[in-house]
């Protein structure tokens, strides 16, 4: 390779003879300084030059051409026409008006109490408007002086429209805004009224243990329960295997308690735990399975409440075995059936007196028993052709009927009523034979002359059937083979695997409940956190 000089490079050799020797040492040293800017260029080209960017924004605007915009799929406001300073034919039909009239005529319409905010709203600037016309104002100066003194402009053009409305129709034109409640201004208020959004899942279960209502009723119950353990055989303290009769006067029965609960046993209730591999589960069958609801009785004397030859009833109605079956087993004795307090034991025979079942005025399908008027006096509830008679004539025939009195009040409706004279219901409920009513398994027992007891609610552990459940099921599930038939097989032996013995301790249990109660000694264990033992033992 030939390198061939021409003129151009004879006189540029001739400029770099002119530069000192040191001149590129100067030019590298001030190089180096921190100080000093260097261009930063792109390792790889982008694509993102000027060029490039004018290039595709002609691309796009070709592929636009002959293409609808954006706003055309979008449903358009309504536009309002907006009104000039020159607007002749708007200032015209206002300024013949008669602004007295329609002064007097927006005012009438002020009065009226189902106008919402914000029409009310409106009307309020209409007057405002109408108002400065007739101080002599134009039309478009006062309609911006009222859209002004609320800090609004727009109001300007749309006052106007909606004066003449009002003109034309009298109405006031509405938003097409409904008002509603924010999601998150839902969820606000939910949460100040502590309700508060979560996963269900298992955990701590508050009830209204401690309601002044369940407070009140419990302690009747165990004013009631004391009366009645005065009649009624105790365990032995030293030795529950021992029975000590109790003493009664000679008009006195003795007492069983009879314990009634039910529960339900499910196929698939097997054992939560087992020993296995890590990371290792058995493939249990998915929920719960087919289900046996049983019902049983059981006392602290001989267990359940059956004959001597067969199983322990799975299924069981007061009146068709379980009182047959007592009053075999324990002749010349009285029965206090104990019950819990759910919907269906406070359920009423379908002839019960109940004042929320009854009409107003004579009719309907419903039939009622005979009642009683105050004297002792026999009332029947039906009219001679077989209609009821109806609240207002039961009254009308006891002397309670009050002009203009309606059928129900809102209090009595929620069942928290304030008044005794506030309504119909309110007053024939409270006579005696509709108070004295009672549910239809109380009205069965008693008949029978036994007695019938409900427990307060959310106090299970007063009832020691529940616990007699918990061992039942601990026997099924460590027996559980996961099939129905299993579990029909099963269910006998689980209720028969509780020994007597475990029965009375369970019994026992409750019974020094119901004395800790009675004694106050919640506030105490509260207080202390300690055992309920340690709290027997100071007993």
């Amino acid at each position: 390779m030939s390198w061939h000089f021409d003129e151009n490079d004879e006189e540029f050799e001739d400029e770099l003879n002119k530069l000192s020797p040191t001149a590129f040492e100067t030019i590298l040293t001030a190089a180096k300084k921190p100080n000093v800017f260097h261009a930063v260029w792109p390792i790889s080209y982008t694509g993102n030059s000027l060029r490039m960017q004018r290039r595709k924004r002609a691309e796009y605007k070709i592929a636009a051409q002959d293409t609808k915009l954006v706003t055309f799929f979008f449903k358009k406001d309504k536009v309002l026409k907006i009104l000039e300073p020159n607007d002749n034919d708007s200032e015209n039909q206002i300024a013949d008006l008669d602004f007295e009239s329609i002064l007097s005529n927006l005012k009438a319409l002020f009065n009226d109490k189902t106008l919402s905010i914000q029409s009310r709203n409106r009307l309020q600037l209409i007057f405002q408007f109408i108002n400065l016309r007739k101080m002599g104002y134009k039309t478009m100066n006062a309609s911006r002086i009222v859209a002004k003194s609320i800090g609004k402009g727009k109001y300007q053009v749309e006052l106007i429209v909606w004066t003449k409305n009002f003109l034309k129709n009298k109405t006031i034109p509405t938003s097409e805004h409904v008002k509603d409640v924010n999601e998150n201004t839902a969820r606000i208020w939910l949460n100040k009224l502590g309700w508060f959004f979560q996963i269900g899942k298992k955990n701590i279960y508050y009830d209204e243990h401690e309601y002044p209502n369940v407070i009140a009723y419990r302690e009747n119950f165990l004013l009631e329960m004391e009366a009645l353990e005065k009649l009624m055989p105790k365990l032995m303290d030293e030795d529950i295997t021992v029975i000590i009769k109790p003493q009664l006067n000679p008009n006195k029965k003795k007492h069983i308690l009879v314990m009634h609960d039910e529960s339900v046993f499910y196929a698939n209730d097997g054992k939560k735990t087992y020993w296995g591999p890590k990371d290792h589960a058995p493939l249990n069958k998915k929920g719960n399975g087919l289900s046996l609801h049983i019902s049983d009785f059981l006392t602290e004397i001989d267990s359940h409440l059956k004959f001597e030859d067969e199983e322990t009833c799975v299924i069981m109605k007061p009146v068709e075995k379980a009182i047959p079956i007592f009053e075999q087993k324990y002749p010349d004795s009285i029965g206090v059936f104990a019950f819990d307090n759910a919907t269906s034991h406070a359920a009423y025979a379908p002839n019960a007196l109940i004042a929320h079942h009854m009409n107003l005025n004579p009719g309907g399908k419903k039939k009622f028993k005979d009642g009683f008027k105050s004297d002792g006096e026999i009332q029947s509830m039906h009219l001679s052709d077989g209609r009821p008679k109806g609240i207002k004539l039961v009254l009308e025939e006891r002397g309670l009927w009050k002009k203009g009195l309606k059928r129900i009040c809102s209090e009595c409706k929620i069942h928290l009523p304030t008044k005794n004279d506030c309504c119909a219901v309110r007053i024939l409920s409270l006579q005696l034979d509709f108070a004295a009513q009672k549910p239809l398994i109380q009205e069965i027992i008693e008949d029978r002359g036994h007695k019938v007891i409900f427990y307060p609610k959310f106090h299970c552990g007063l009832n020691f059937i529940e616990q007699f459940w918990g061992a039942a099921k601990q026997f099924t599930r460590n027996n559980c083979d996961y099939t129905f038939k299993g579990l029909e097989k099963m269910v006998p032996d689980a209720l028969n695997s509780v020994p007597l013995i475990q029965i009375r301790k369970y019994a026992r249990r409750s019974w020094r409940f119901m004395d800790a109660y009675k004694k106050g000694l919640k506030l105490y264990m509260q207080l202390k956190n300690i055992n309920l033992t340690d709290v027997f033992q100071i007993m």
